[in-house]
C-alpha cells in the first residue's frame, strides 16, 4: 500500500481518478450490449484521497456507488507530469511523444490522431463533456472544429444527459480543476 501511494504521488493528474462506469440505473438504452460510459478525471488528486483509502475527512458516496456498479482501474498511471499531453495520450491512444506538439502543455493534438470519442460516437454513442475535456491547448492549430473531448459541451451531466437521444448510449467525460492547487512562486525551495 505505501508502495503505491508513493508511485502515484508523483503525477499531476491522478488518472487512477479515472473511472469508466456502467451506469446500471439507465434503462433507456435498446441496445444492452453498449454500456455508458463515464470518465471522471480531476488535476492533483492525489492517491490518499482515492476511493478504497479510509480516510475520515473524506466522503464521496457517490463516487463509491459508481466505482461499486461500474469499473475502477486500480493500476493505471498517468503518461506525463503535464495535464495536456496526458489528456492527449489517454484520448488517442499514444505516448505523448509521440502526438507532435501535442508533448507540451498548451500544444496541439492533431487531427491525424483519431481519438476514442470519435469512434464511440461512430459506433452510436452520444458523446459529450464537461470542464476542460482536452486541453488547455491550442485548437486551432488542431485541424479540429471541436475539443478531441467530444462535439458537445455541458455545464452539468443532467444537461447533456437531457440532450441526449433515448436509443443511444453515451460517453460522458467529465474533468474538473478541482483540486488543483494554485502555484506559489518558490513554494518547494528547501523541502525535501
Amino acid at each position: 500500500m505505501i508502495l503505491k501511494m508513493k508511485a502515484f504521488g508523483k503525477f499531476l493528474i491522478i488518472y487512477l481518478l479515472l473511472v469508466i462506469s456502467v451506469i446500471n440505473s439507465c434503462n433507456n438504452m435498446v441496445d444492452k450490449g453498449k454500456p455508458n460510459i463515464l470518465v471522471l478525471m480531476a488535476d492533483d488528486w492525489n492517491y490518499p484521497q482515492m476511493l478504497g483509502v479510509e480516510d475520515p475527512n473524506i466522503s464521496m458516496p457517490t463516487f463509491d456507488r459508481l466505482a461499486e456498479e461500474g469499473m475502477i482501474f486500480e493500476n493505471a498511471f498517468v503518461n506525463s507530469p503535464s495535464c495536456t499531453p496526458s489528456r492527449g495520450a489517454f484520448l488517442a491512444g499514444k505516448h505523448p511523444w509521440q502526438l507532435e506538439t501535442g508533448v507540451n502543455l498548451w500544444g496541439a493534438l492533431p487531427e491525424k490522431f483519431k481519438v476514442f470519442p470519435d469512434y464511440l460516437e461512430e459506433t452510436g454513442y452520444f458523446v459529450g463533456f464537461r470542464g476542460k475535456g482536452w486541453g488547455p491547448g491550442r485548437l486551432e492549430e488542431c485541424n479540429r472544429e471541436y475539443n478531441p473531448a467530444g462535439k458537445i459541451k455541458t455545464r452539468t451531466f443532467e444537461e447533456f444527459y437531457d440532450m441526449k437521444p433515448e436509443d443511444k448510449p453515451f460517453l460522458f467525460w467529465f474533468n474538473t480543476g478541482d483540486p488543483h492547487r494554485p502555484y506559489k512562486w518558490a513554494s518547494g525551495l528547501g523541502k525535501v
